[in-house]
C-alpha cells in the first residue's frame, strides 16, 4: 500500500473511531456490501487492497456518519472541520489503484 493510501486509511479510521466511540447504533452502507463500522485499520486496509471497498466509499461512509452524528448526537465538538479535499483525494487514489491493479493483473502474452 503506498504512503498516500496508508495516510488516507489512517485518517478515515481516526474519524471512524471518534464517531463510533460515541455511538452504539450500527449503520449499514447501502451502496456497498462491505460495512466499515467497527473495522480495524488492518481490516480496512485489507478491504481496500482486496477490492471490497473503495477509498471514495469509505470517505462517503464516514462523512455521512459524521453528519448524522452532528445532527443527532451530543454537542461534543469531536470533529471541528472536515477536509474538503478528502473526496477528491480518495477519487485520485482509487484511480491510481485501479490503474496499478490493471497493470499488475494484465495477462502475460506470448508466454
Amino acid at each position: 500500500m503506498n504512503k498516500a493510501r496508508t495516510l488516507l486509511v489512517c485518517a478515515v479510521t481516526a474519524i471512524a473511531l471518534t464517531v463510533t466511540a460515541c455511538s452504539t447504533r450500527t449503520d449499514n452502507n447501502a451502496e456497498s456490501a462491505f460495512n466499515p463500522y467497527g473495522k480495524s485499520v488492518a481490516e480496512l486496509g485489507s478491504a481496500l487492497t482486496g477490492g471490497e471497498v473503495t477509498s471514495v466509499e469509505l470517505v462517503d461512509y464516514y462523512t455521512e456518519r459524521i453528519h448524522k452524528f452532528d445532527e443527532q448526537g451530543p454537542s461534543i465538538n469531536s470533529i471541528i472541520a472536515l477536509n474538503p479535499s478528502a473526496r477528491p483525494t480518495a477519487e485520485e487514489l482509487d484511480a491510481r489503484w485501479l490503474s496499478f491493479r490493471r497493470h499488475v493483473q494484465r495477462p502475460r502474452t506470448g508466454a
